[in-house]
């Protein structure tokens, strides 16, 4: 319920500030959701600010798409929408990295690795609404821009015994595994088999992205697999260029070890890596 302050007369030019000192009188104060009571003078009619749109606690966006805040309000008369940063000061444009549009929209452009600037792109925002009534703030907005990194997925062959069940698994780079996640595999005759839509018996993709073959038998040596990756703010897909296999060995047999040499998409070279027994 909004906490109503009585026998105020908020002038235009009200503080903000000042808005939340005498809010904090009372223990039941929401920062949230102050709304003050006008007197005669502004009219039977007058209503304070009430959010139609408050923006979400938390926004996370890629720099190479950029994002827009929304914020509305009702009331009589029309709010004003403004942004204020968590200390309190006043949201100013910065040409290319930050624009307050007059519809109350808070727009951060794309923007490169160079104009990244953490007290405009990481940090804490408020909206706020104000008319002749009162003043509102919304709850804090986190509000945080991801820069997009190149990476290529890679997964490795799976030594298994005849019968056992084969994990194969999608490596990624640390600097993406916040924001990127194995959407599928493919095999090499383009069968897809994805966590929601396989019908497979003989194949699970679980939810952190490994994918699980059951039973395994000599033909599955056969096959090829590749993971595809979707990153969850852009959308972009990107597939492993190599692809795992599945080497079987029967019980008690050992299997060769070999060197596959890894280098990351970042060129780093992090030398021979040896598999099986």
């Amino acid at each position: 319920m909004d906490h109503v302050i009585r026998r105020w007369r908020i002038p235009k030019d009200f503080d903000p500030v000042l808005a939340l000192i005498l809010g904090f009188a009372d223990s039941r104060f929401n920062p949230g959701s102050i709304k003050f009571g006008g007197c005669d003078s502004a009219g039977k009619d007058a209503r304070g600010p009430i959010f139609r749109n408050e923006p979400p606690s938390r926004i996370e966006f890629s720099n190479s798409s950029g994002t827009e805040i929304r914020c509305n309000a009702d009331g009589l008369p029309t709010p004003t929408i403004s942004w204020q940063t968590k200390d309190g000061a006043v949201v100013e444009d910065m040409p290319g990295l930050r624009h307050a549009r007059s519809d109350g929209t808070l727009v951060f452009p794309p923007f490169s690795k160079s104009d990244y600037r953490q007290e405009v792109h990481d940090t804490v925002y408020q909206c706020v609404a104000s008319n002749d009534v009162g003043i509102i703030l919304s709850k804090e907005v986190h509000v945080r821009g991801v820069m997009k990194q190149h990476f290529t997925p890679q997964e490795f062959d799976a030594f298994v015994v005849k019968g056992n069940t084969a994990v194969l698994k999608c490596h990624l780079p640390s600097f993406v595994r916040e924001y990127v996640v194995v959407d599928s595999w493919i095999r090499n005759d383009g069968h897809i088999l994805k966590m929601t839509e396989n019908k497979a018996r003989s194949y699970t993709v679980l939810r952190s992205g490994e994918l699980l073959i059951h039973e395994i038998q000599q033909k599955d040596s056969n096959w090829s697999y590749r993971c595809q990756t979707r990153h969850r703010l852009t959308g972009e897909m990107v597939t492993s260029v190599s692809s795992g296999k599945i080497v079987v060995t029967e019980t008690g047999t050992a299997a060769k070890p070999y060197a596959r040499k890894i280098e990351m998409s970042n060129g780093l070279n992090y030398g021979n890596t040896y598999f099986g027994n």
